[in-house]
C-alpha cells in the first residue's frame, strides 16, 4: 500500500496535482470562500478560491476527475444549497457532467455512510473519505488529491485512501 503525503498550504497551484488526479476539493472555506469585495461594504458576496480557467486546465490539459464533498449533512435541500451556490460561481460544469434540473438528486446508504449527489458534486458529512473510496469503488486507479481546510479531514483521507496527496489549506 502506497503512503499518503499530507502538507500544509495556503493555496492551491497546478504543479500540486498530478496528470490524471482525481482532485477532491471541500466546499465550504476551501473552494467557496465567503467574504466582501470592500472593507466597507457589509454585504457578503461568495468567491472561488481557484478560477474557471483553472478548473478547465485541470479537466482538459491535465485530464483530471474533479470532485466537490462537503461535509454539509446529506439532504437533498442540502445539494440544491451547494448547486445553488455552485451555478452562482459558473462552477458546476466542471463537476456535473450532465444536471437534473429539478427533482430528486441521488442519494445512497452503504454501510455506515449515507450521501446525496448530482454528478461529481458531493454531502456527506464528515466521512468523506470513506463516500469518496465507495464512489471510485471499481474504476480505474488513479493518483488522488485532496484539498481540505479541515485537518481532521485531511488526516482521514491519508489514513483510508492509500497514496493520496493531501492537502490542508489555511489562511
Amino acid at each position: 500500500m502506497q503512503q499518503s503525503t499530507r502538507k500544509v498550504v495556503r493555496t492551491i497551484e497546478s504543479n500540486m496535482i498530478p496528470t490524471s488526479s482525481r482532485v477532491v476539493f471541500d466546499w465550504d472555506k476551501t473552494l467557496k470562500i465567503i467574504g466582501s469585495t470592500s472593507s466597507s461594504e457589509k454585504k457578503t458576496n461568495i468567491f472561488s478560491r481557484v478560477t474557471k480557467n483553472f478548473l478547465a486546465h485541470l479537466k482538459e490539459e491535465k485530464g483530471c476527475e474533479l470532485f466537490i464533498i462537503s461535509a454539509r449533512k446529506p439532504s437533498q435541500m442540502g445539494i440544491e444549497t451547494v448547486l445553488i451556490e455552485t451555478d452562482r460561481l459558473g462552477l458546476t460544469d466542471y463537476f456535473c457532467s450532465t444536471r437534473t434540473v429539478f427533482g430528486k438528486r441521488e442519494e445512497v446508504r452503504k454501510g455506515d455512510s449515507h450521501w446525496v449527489r448530482e454528478g461529481n458534486i458531493i454531502i456527506c458529512d464528515y466521512n468523506k473519505a470513506e463516500v469518496f473510496n465507495a464512489v471510485v469503488e471499481g474504476k480505474e486507479e488513479r493518483p488522488a488529491v485532496i484539498f481540505d481546510d479541515e485537518e481532521v479531514n485531511i488526516v482521514n483521507f491519508s489514513k483510508i485512501v492509500p497514496g493520496s496527496l493531501c492537502y490542508h489549506l489555511v489562511a
